[in-house]
């Protein structure tokens, strides 16, 4: 029950951002619009930084299957850890393949 309520206000806390962004969230096309912009404005501050948006992404994506299954946190670290690896191995075949 905590930790779906820890969930919980990580949501509200995302929503807030959107909310104090964009209004085309509460007046426009809905709330997928304003998570595309969010995403979209992310990808931006991570150009403006030079870090690699896809690799954060990744992390955020193990950080939340924590957080849903806080109880296997093992069992998650272990999916991730594959599905990295798949993702190097696929972007070296591309990268093999396109010279």
């Amino acid at each position: 029950m905590r930790q779906a309520k820890i969930n919980l206000w990580r949501a509200d806390c995302a929503e807030r951002c959107m909310k104090h962004e964009h209004e085309v969230y509460e007046t426009g096309p809905g709330i997928d619009a304003g998570i595309t912009d969010l995403i979209c404005h992310l990808r931006h501050l991570c150009d403006k930084h030079k870090l690699d948006f896809d690799e954060l992404n990744d992390r955020a994506a193990w950080h939340y299957d924590c957080e849903v299954n806080p109880d296997d946190i093992e069992r998650g670290l272990r999916q991730h850890l594959r599905a990295s690896q798949s993702k190097v191995s696929a972007r070296g075949t591309r990268n093999s393949t396109s010279r």
